[in-house]
């Protein structure tokens, strides 16, 4: 069952095979971890939302992004179960506590629909490939957990650990709500639609200037500010900001 710490680190061949959850190498796998889930999250909405092509180093970048889950989730079925009576290195047992710690959002992970749909450039019926390509992030669900661990093996950097939650969570907010608001406007509401878009004259604009117009938008509406260069243009869109002025009211 559960074993000592002395009389584990005693075995050789536990030492070369299990991973102990308090090492610096399953400190770095989450980081690294971390880093690729925050890519996702980045990623995927401007490839869904903006059209950003999934070739060059975007490909290579998903493709590293899958393999290093698959790493991921491996190391973690080998990875010993810590408690109070001792350490359990019985497959059973670190099964059931990783599935109670993110086993099925790491699954999530392996999804390559994404890759697959984006490469092949499929984007219809709406309905199902925007989901199926936005099924990998779900791993977001993790970063808590992960930031959590973090803080516990390294304990002194607790503070800037915060800091760069609080920034990231942010940085999410504008980014996911900017991404939702221009996949509205170039996908929702169909031709033939003066929409925003059109107003702003995107269509035509790099992808960098339609993501920053669109942030600028969504802050403009959520902070209350409204310069009135930007304005609604469907009933759709006064929906949206509709939800978007009360969620800045609550927060």
């Amino acid at each position: 069952m559960a074993t000592t710490f002395t009389s584990f680190y005693s075995r050789n061949c536990l030492r070369k095979w299990y991973l102990s959850p308090y090492s610096r190498f399953y400190s770095i796998m989450n980081i690294v971890h971390l880093i690729f889930i925050i890519y996702s999250a980045i990623s995927i909405p401007l490839q869904v939302s903006f059209g950003l092509e999934m070739e060059g180093a975007i490909l290579v970048l998903e493709l590293i992004s899958i393999l290093e889950t698959c790493a991921y989730i491996f190391l973690n079925m080998r990875t010993v179960v810590v408690s109070k009576g001792g350490i359990s290195f019985y497959f059973n047992d670190i099964m059931t506590n990783y599935k109670e710690n993110g086993f099925y959002t790491d699954l999530l992970g392996l999804n390559p629909l994404n890759m697959a749909l984006g490469l092949l450039n499929i984007n219809s019926p709406l309905y199902i490939v925007t989901p199926l390509r936005m099924l990998r992030m779900f791993m977001v669900i993790k970063l808590p957990k992960i930031t959590s661990q973090l803080e516990r093996a390294k304990r002194g950097f607790s503070f800037f650990i915060q800091v760069i939650k609080s920034a990231v969570a942010f940085y999410f907010l504008w980014h996911w709500t900017a991404s939702a608001w221009f996949y509205l406007n170039k996908y929702v509401e169909g031709d033939g639609v003066n929409t925003w878009i059109q107003d702003q004259n995107l269509n035509q604009q790099k992808l960098s200037q339609q993501y920053l117009m669109s942030v600028y938008y969504i802050i403009n509406i959520v902070t209350s500010v409204g310069y009135g260069d930007m304005f609604p243009m469907t009933n759709i869109e006064r929906l949206f900001t509709c939800f978007l002025i009360n969620t800045g009211l609550i927060f």
